[in-house]
């Protein structure tokens, strides 16, 4: 049952081209912030050699797609929160839906 709601949830999230431009969007973040970082290590050859790229490429572009990720994620969920409530209104007025096989108990 859990893959069966991560698929549909899954689907619907990239079901809308929202999320689509969200995600071109974080990409596009992060290529231009990889490459100001290679363009920083390239300039500066003392830190360079003193950090190794390593730190002066690597962490600090993994450390920043964090931020990013703290941006786009609650976006393309956004969509997905409203869905629900409509259909927790749908849901409320008709029958409980059955839990594989076990049956649907309805609470009074």
């Amino acid at each position: 049952m859990i893959r069966t709601l991560a698929a549909m949830e899954w689907k619907r999230l990239f079901r809308s081209p929202l999320g689509w431009a969200v995600l071109a969007a974080a990409q596009l973040g992060q290529g231009l912030v990889f490459v100001q970082l290679v363009q920083a290590y390239q300039r500066n050859p003392a830190a360079a050699a003193h950090n190794g790229a390593t730190y002066q490429i690597a962490s600090l572009a993994l450390a920043s797609s964090a931020y990013i990720a703290l941006l786009a994620i609650p976006i393309i969920s956004m969509p997905l929160i409203s869905e629900e409530r409509i259909w927790c209104c749908i849901a409320t007025a008709e029958e409980p839906v059955d839990l594989g096989g076990r049956p649907a108990t309805t609470q009074p």
